[in-house]
């Protein structure tokens, strides 16, 4: 009838059998209080015969835990941590991974770390020094984990013990006849966690970190990169509903230092994503928990978001900010990485930076009304009386702002050139006329000066046909010479220049 057994044992109603292993030998436990894992390994599947093929770890690959991050900046890390709120890997741990230290030399390592411990040195006189059971923990927590993380949960668990141990011994406060009792200094300097990664002062519980040290344990660098969580971060946030000042920034490593910063760069969102990254400003983070910050928002835009601890490292991933109008836009972020889109609604225009619902007359103009049908970006002119409707329902395609440019500057160039060439024009006729000029007037002054001089010209003493000019050399010392042949008549003055004659 009970047929049913296995890891959990014979199900038949005999206590003394529950340890029955596949090859028939019941194991026996010497002590009660110890965990029969030599009898559970029995049971254990081969790796033929094992359907199980998740994640392994190794010793090159740093074991994955669940922490939970809280508003004080403390943490507790654990296989039931709330994973997105710090940032630790979610991938699972293999329980059936390869031991790599020995029970002895577990015990050991468990030892050292909790007997010499600040609390552990400090509060033995209050457990009169054992920690036998909180090292078994240790060594059974290891055994079946493999992991060495445990431990600081033992040291969490005396300390936890220690305070509550000498808040019930008064005898042991401290006595001051000007103030009240007070827990002894001895015992609130060894209550911080993780004694404050021997990076820091343990003063009434809480950790004084060194300069370049924060966190609640001081375990984190001020030169480390925070961890943004995109899933936590990534918002788009409607101005018409929403007070859109702050991005709330959710990660891990957050610190609360002077240097706390935020990296944000403006960013321009369409359908299909990211379309622009424009300039990005650095402003002061407001530190809430190791967790969590605020970004005070530059302007009323949409910004792409980094943190850094100290001013210059920033996170690898940043977070996406999108502001919109809901009444006109529908916009989405991506929950796993820096991505947004926004499409227009169909029925709305967006017009001068404004939007204007359907049918919304142009404030300055009722003859404009918002038509998304014809147009989401102007104004359709209505058709009511005493509006005119336009020329042309097509809109005009916008100008190419490159082709202006090149038109331009050309109409410059040649405009350019007719002006020389018609200053060159001018220059040339008014030299042309000024000569000429010139000319006549020496002409004039000629035929004056001797018309009425007899020895140069006199027709009652001499014949035209027996005297004519010559035509030698006009630098002669006759005047005149005897020329029997006929032909054209030139005049010339030897007491003037040699090229000032006329025909």
């Amino acid at each position: 009838m009970y047929t049913l057994s296995g890891l959990c044992g014979t199900y038949d109603g005999n206590q003394d059998n529950d340890l029955l292993g596949p090859d028939g030998v019941i194991t026996k436990v010497p002590d009660p209080g110890k965990r029969p894992d030599g009898y559970s390994i029995k049971w254990r599947m081969s790796d033929v015969n094992s359907i199980f093929r998740g994640y392994r770890g190794t010793v090159a690959m740093a074991t994955p835990v669940y922490c939970s991050c809280y508003s004080d900046g403390t943490k507790s890390c654990d296989f039931f941590g709330d994973v997105s709120s710090c940032g630790v890997t979610n991938k699972g741990v293999d329980v059936k991974q390869d031991l790599n230290l020995t029970e002895e030399e577990a015990r050991q390592m468990c030892g050292n770390y909790l007997v010499q411990s600040k609390a552990g040195v400090n509060c033995q006189n209050l457990f009169s020094g054992n920690y036998s059971q909180d090292i078994d923990n240790c060594v059974q927590d290891y055994k079946l984990t493999g992991l060495t993380i445990w431990k600081e949960d033992h040291l969490g668990g005396i300390q936890q013990n220690c305070y509550e141990e000498i808040l019930k011994d008064t005898a042991q406060w401290t006595q001051d006849a000007n103030a009240a009792p007070s827990l002894p200094a001895t015992i609130t300097s060894a209550l911080c966690s993780q004694d404050c990664s021997n990076q820091g002062q343990c003063v009434d519980g809480i950790c004084d970190c060194n300069t370049g040290y924060g966190g609640a344990d001081c375990s984190i660098s001020v030169v480390t990169a925070p961890v943004i969580l995109q899933e936590d971060s990534n918002v788009a946030c409607d101005t018409l509903n929403n007070n859109c000042t702050h991005a709330v920034i959710r990660g891990d490593r957050f610190l609360n230092s002077s240097t706390l910063t935020c990296h944000m760069t403006e960013i321009q969102v369409n359908s299909v994503g990211i379309s622009q990254r424009l300039t990005t400003s650095v402003s002061t983070a407001v530190f809430k928990s190791v967790s969590s910050v605020q970004c005070p928002l530059p302007a009323q835009k949409s910004y792409a978001v980094k943190i850094s601890n100290d001013g210059t490292h920033t996170s690898v991933a940043e977070s996406v900010f999108v502001l919109y109008q809901s009444d006109c836009y529908t916009c989405e972020v991506a929950a796993d990485r820096t991505h947004a889109n926004c499409s227009m609604q169909t029925t709305t225009c967006l017009i001068g930076g404004v939007c204007y619902h359907g049918g919304v007359s142009n404030p300055i103009n009722s003859c404009q009304r918002c038509s998304p049908a014809s147009s989401q970006f102007t104004w359709t002119t209505a058709t009511a009386a005493g509006c005119f409707p336009p020329p042309s329902t097509t809109e005009a395609s916008p100008p190419n702002k490159t082709a202006v440019s090149m038109n331009s500057q050309t109409v410059v160039i040649i405009a350019s050139i007719t002006a020389v060439i018609f200053l060159v024009i001018c220059i040339v006729l008014a030299t042309v006329f000024i000569v000429r000029y010139r000319a006549q007037r020496k002409k004039e002054k000629f035929m004056k000066r001797y018309e009425t001089d007899p020895s140069v010209y006199n027709n009652g003493a001499f014949q035209k046909a027996d005297w004519r000019p010559a035509y030698g050399d006009p630098t002669g010392t006759s005047m005149y010479n005897y020329q029997s042949s006929p032909g054209n008549v030139a005049f010339y003055d030897t007491r003037m220049a040699l090229d000032d004659y006329f025909e």
